[in-house]
């Protein structure tokens, strides 16, 4: 089950009733206790079908499309629990967004899809909710944002300015409230939900935590990992680097200071492979983007690393049987 710290939703009562909601018909609709918002709670799950269902009827009984990326706003890097204390921890803002994207499994285990790329000009911070295509819900998609985006300002300082927003699908009349609330340019219907702000925030450099908890957060992220299974692993690197020319075994292997040989015997241990952790995590990634019908194939095909829009459809079709433009037909 896909799930996600509570925290994720702190705030939740005072938002929806700021909003004219009633927070106790809006709980009984979810079928969710009202303690689960209690801050003694918050390093405790929900699913994110459960978020899903919650924030949906929040947004009907406020008649609030927003109400997602409202709530999400008001979070900082407290709100990722222990995950928060290591993006603290770095000594810049490149390292911490850095620690964020590597870790994202920590705060919500394989919930939300994570990237961090740079240039010269410019860096992009990437997080999709991993939801399969016909339950993806913008209004988790506006949460998990507006969580980044107030991460982005408790690390960059409140003069912290993206130059671009990029969302999903998203209701055309709402592009000007995001644009609004973001206080920057946004574009909807997007292959990803992302920021995009100026390479020149990387540098700035980062006080960090108590060297006490410094070793204790080496330790718990030491048994983290010895948790996770080789194949779960190499799956969260894939996500990252699917169009990048270092996605093959030999930069995976590398990662786990492992050599090829000795990263497929672990794998075939588990009873995979990394050709079948591979044609997963594309299959997985090609129905998330398809489930945006803006998306074009040949946009998608790029996204997962094809050089043709055919090769593409030929993967495909080996996957599921059918052609991507049939199973978005289908499904959408």
């Amino acid at each position: 089950m896909k799930v996600v710290r509570t925290a994720a939703v702190a705030g939740f009562k005072e938002t929806v009733e700021s909003l004219g909601g009633d927070f106790q018909s809006i709980c009984d609709k979810s079928t969710i206790p009202t303690e689960t918002f209690n801050k003694e709670n918050y390093d405790k799950y929900i699913s994110l079908d459960k978020l899903s269902e919650l924030l949906t009827n929040a947004a009907i009984a406020t008649n609030c499309y927003h109400i997602g990326l409202i709530l999400g706003l008001g979070k900082d890097a407290s709100s990722l629990g222990i995950l928060g204390l290591m993006v603290n921890d770095a000594p810049d803002v490149c390292t911490a967004l850095d620690t964020l994207a590597q870790n994202t499994h920590i705060h919500a285990q394989e919930s939300i899809n994570s990237s961090f790329t740079f240039d010269k000009k410019f860096a992009v911070l990437c997080l999709d909710p991993n939801q399969p295509a016909g339950k993806i819900n913008h209004h988790v998609s506006d949460l998990i944002l507006g969580c980044t985006y107030g991460l982005l300002k408790s690390l960059c300082g409140d003069g912290f300015k993206p130059s671009e927003v990029h969302l999903g699908a998203r209701a055309y009349n709402s592009e000007n409230k995001y644009s609004r609330l973001f206080a920057a340019t946004t574009k909807i219907n997007q292959p990803h939900n992302e920021i995009v702000f100026p390479a020149s925030y990387l540098s700035i450099k980062l006080d960090g935590i108590d060297p006490q908890y410094n070793m204790l957060l080496k330790e718990y992220v030491a048994k983290d990992e010895e948790n996770l299974s080789f194949s779960i692993r190499t799956k969260n690197i894939l996500q990252n680097i699917l169009a990048k020319p270092e996605c093959n075994i030999e930069y995976v292997a590398e990662q786990f200071s492992l050599n090829k040989r000795t990263l497929n015997r672990r794998l075939a241990l588990e009873g995979t492979s990394f050709k079948e952790i591979l044609n997963k995590t594309k299959q997985d990634e090609a129905l998330q983007l398809l489930s945006n019908t803006n998306n074009t194939i040949t946009q998608i095909a790029l996204e997962l690393g094809y050089s043709e829009a055919s090769s593409f459809t030929n993967a495909f079709k080996k996957w599921l049987g059918i052609t991507p433009k049939k199973w978005q037909q289908k499904n959408c």
